[in-house]
């Protein structure tokens, strides 16, 4: 598999959202150490906080205490 076939689209309107070299090494399995990628782009995440009334920050603390299991 060459990095350049490593691809992510977004779940809402399926446009390719960019990701670094170090982020597409990190979905071929070569380490496992890569930052978390959204798997929705930009403006889809944009409208969405919209409609939500939560910022980017707030979501993000959301996810963290997802991912760690501690209470808000």
């Amino acid at each position: 598999m060459k990095i350049g076939d490593v691809k992510l689209f977004c779940k809402t309107c399926n446009k390719e959202i960019p990701l670094s070299v170090f982020q597409k090494t990190g979905m071929m399995g070569l380490h496992d150490q890569f930052k978390f990628i959204d798997d929705t782009c930009v403006s889809c995440r944009k409208e969405e906080d919209k409609l939500t009334g939560e910022s980017e920050g707030e979501r993000r603390v959301g996810m963290d205490d997802e991912i760690t299991g501690t209470p808000i």
